[in-house]
């Protein structure tokens, strides 16, 4: 009699494990995570639409053919993001994926972005990140105009995000390839970028070189370049604080290149 009242329970035991399995595939939540997605984009103007979701929760989930929409910018093409969810880390902390894997971001760089950033350029903006990366990978091709001339850029990013109120990201590599241009195979490791009391920081640029196409109307701009470890700046001249900046150069033993020369014209 016992034997037989067991078998009922390993029934429905067994019938909960396959309901949970199916609830957690990925692609049952497809629009939970879409409107999720959009919820928290939405505030600053984007939307995204998810063309495929496949795998599951509680191993590999894939999406494919993603788009981001903004009204005033060109959209953003992804065509595969892989992600691993840290369940055990999110029930404790800040939702963690343990690895993100993004491939074959594309997007333009019009004069339009120029546009949009002076137009909403705001001072002391809150930045906080809703969520902690162990390991991300992101590889992609963007195309700016310049001067009626079209410059292609493929990018590969590796590293970790630390989300909250102040972010960071550490860089293990971050390479930028401005094809058919005296730029190519430009490689940073070891970078740190973060974001705290309305102010983004860069450190780790030891022996890095900063190329800006309009001169520095103050010297602390200059500073914060050589606190981070630059040792060179090229630059198109043309402060009336040019002279400061000179004298700082020389006095932190930094390489100054004026190159007269500017690139976008606005």
């Amino acid at each position: 009699m016992v034997k037989s009242s067991k078998k009922p329970l390993l029934g429905v035991f067994a019938l909960l494990i396959a309901v949970g399995l199916i609830l957690l595939q990925s692609n049952v939540w497809k629009n939970f995570i879409i409107n999720r997605a959009n919820e928290t984009l939405s505030p600053h103007g984007w939307t995204m639409d998810i063309g495929n979701i496949s795998g599951h929760l509680l191993g590999k989930t894939q999406f494919s053919n993603i788009t981001l929409i903004h009204s005033e910018l060109e959209p953003i093409y992804i065509q595969t993001l892989d992600m691993n969810i840290g369940i055990l880390k999110s029930l404790f902390r800040l939702p963690t994926l343990d690895l993100l894997f993004v491939e074959s971001v594309s997007f333009d760089l019009s004069n339009e972005i120029l546009k949009f950033k002076s137009k909403s350029a705001i001072k002391n903006v809150g930045i906080s990140m809703p969520l902690n990366i162990k390991s991300f990978y992101c590889s992609g091709d963007a195309e700016m105009i310049s001067d009626k001339k079209e410059i292609k850029i493929k990018t590969i990013i590796v590293g970790e995000l630390v989300g909250g109120s102040s972010p960071e990201i550490f860089f293990d590599l971050l390479r930028v390839d401005l094809l058919h241009t005296p730029f190519q195979e430009m490689n940073f490791k070891g970078l740190e970028l973060s974001y705290s009391d309305s102010k983004f920081q860069l450190k780790n640029l030891s022996n890095s070189v900063a190329a800006s196409d309009a001169f520095f109307p103050f010297t602390d701009g200059v500073e914060s370049l050589i606190q981070a470890g630059i040792s060179a700046i090229i630059q198109p001249q043309g402060s009336i604080r040019d002279e400061e900046i000179v004298k700082l150069a020389n006095k932190t033993k930094t390489i100054l290149v004026f190159s007269k020369t500017r690139h976008f014209k606005h």
